[in-house]
């Protein structure tokens, strides 16, 4: 492989502006917002505080994503660092957050073809950071105890060991290093977008997700 150049992606959510469900929009990352409801209305936008992801008052199903309408741009082979600060509030039993890159996105968690995020299972503990990799093949999933909710943390997954050594910190403190994660059953040339969602089952919980800046580092190479 020869290396071309290093691209650095970043946003700092610097524009306050509501986010497209139709198209990318919204910054350097080409946002854009996915959201299922039946009488709800989960909100999604970018205000002074970041992009916010809110779940409404009503007692349903609800999802509300921000990715990048399923436009695979960055490979994983190519990937080096994903890293961001976000801040979660109103976790209950019936939420889970998932914030990190994905394959296409899907309402329903495990049909998600490929991924490697933080996840808050709020049904197991609603203060408790899950590291989670998944290459279609197998699902890797450790918990961290966290003072989560409330705070603004900056999660990092790194990629630079390569596609089968994934690794993960909070706060500059590696997470769960007796155990491998892996993206070893996809190809390097797959492609993954930046993915933030939160969803409940049902319940009138309006939990939220606020993202204060993302950045994702990497190379292109032949």
């Amino acid at each position: 492989m020869t290396v071309r150049g290093r691209y650095l992606v970043e946003d700092h959510f610097l524009r306050p502006m509501p986010l497209s469900t139709t198209a990318p929009a919204g910054g350097s990352f080409g946002w854009t917002a996915k959201k299922t409801a039946s009488a709800g209305t989960p909100t999604y936008t970018t205000t002074a505080s970041g992009l916010v992801l809110t779940m409404a008052s009503n007692s349903e199903a609800e999802v509300v994503t921000a990715y990048q309408n399923d436009v695979l741009v960055f490979p994983l082979g190519n990937i080096r660092t994903f890293e961001f600060t976000a801040q979660v509030a109103g976790i209950d039993s019936v939420t889970t957050v998932l914030m990190g890159l994905a394959a296409a996105e899907n309402d329903t968690i495990a049909s998600v073809a490929g991924a490697a995020w933080f996840r808050i299972n709020g049904a197991t503990d609603t203060g408790a950071i899950n590291c989670e990799t998944y290459d279609g093949a197998t699902r890797t999933t450790v918990g961290q105890e966290s003072s989560l909710t409330n705070v603004n943390k900056r999660f990092l997954i790194d990629f630079s060991q390569g596609i089968s050594d994934i690794r993960f910190e909070v706060d500059g403190q590696p997470l769960v290093t007796t155990t491998k994660f892996s993206l070893s059953a996809l190809t390097a040339t797959q492609g993954l977008q930046a993915y933030f969602q939160i969803q409940k089952a049902s319940g009138t919980g309006v939990g939220s997700l606020t993202l204060r800046d993302v950045r994702i580092q990497g190379i292109f190479a032949d």
